[in-house]
């Protein structure tokens, strides 16, 4: 059975698997564009510096995922490409030692909805733009220049990784301790039911992070 691709509501395919098919586009420019904006932000948040390989290390791939963002009607509205590492090829020991991060649990979020409805607090939804780039790695990491994007007359080179890059295992890890220690110095307490909530205040002052 042949796949047949999900489109937005003016006929854009919401997702694209390669560099090579989004290349081949007549939309090729926009996305073009929005490899460069990732590429801008990489560069604002300093996510890794130019280096040649050390002996007996592997530099892990990187690739491109470029994903259509819908409007409230389903109507295409903004060209995103995000640059991953492929972590799959990371060295247990040498590239990365523990990866669990701590998420909420569908349980605590259910309770919390209801809480809100009884109690009538207000619920708010937010998302954090390159959120896995504020983790900052604790040892390097290597991956090979971005396809289309290799330093000219430095092709030879890799990058070391200075933060959590999408697609390396430890990145969800790194991000959470990383939100966590910004909360607890705001004045927030992790729960001790879900480390993955956070609550600040009590009473009709509370605010609770999840």
């Amino acid at each position: 059975m042949a796949f047949k691709a999900q489109l937005s509501a003016d006929g854009i395919e919401l997702e694209l698997d390669t560099l090579r098919e989004a290349m081949r586009r007549t939309d090729w420019g926009l996305w073009l564009e929005a490899m460069r904006e990732e590429m801008g932000s990489h560069a604002e948040m300093g996510t890794w510096v130019l280096e040649e390989l050390p002996p007996n290390r592997d530099a892990v791939g990187s690739r491109w995922v470029f994903k259509l963002k819908l409007d409230a009607q389903g109507v295409g509205a903004r060209y995103k490409a995000r640059l991953v590492a492929q972590g799959f090829s990371q060295t247990p020991g040498v590239d990365y030692d523990e990866t669990y991060a701590p998420v909420t649990r569908l349980v605590t979020i259910h309770t919390l909805l209801a809480l809100a409805v009884y109690l009538g607090w207000h619920v708010h939804q937010l998302g954090v733009v390159t959120a896995y780039l504020y983790g900052k790695l604790k040892s390097p990491i290597y991956m090979r220049q971005p396809p289309l994007f290799e330093a000219p007359g430095a092709k030879n080179l890799v990058c070391c990784l200075k933060r959590a890059l999408y697609g390396l295992k430890q990145s969800g890890r790194e991000w959470y301790f990383t939100l966590r220690s910004a909360l607890i110095e705001l004045g927030f307490t992790p729960s001790t039911v879900d480390p993955a909530v956070f609550i600040y205040g009590s009473g009709d002052t509370a605010v609770v992070v999840a």
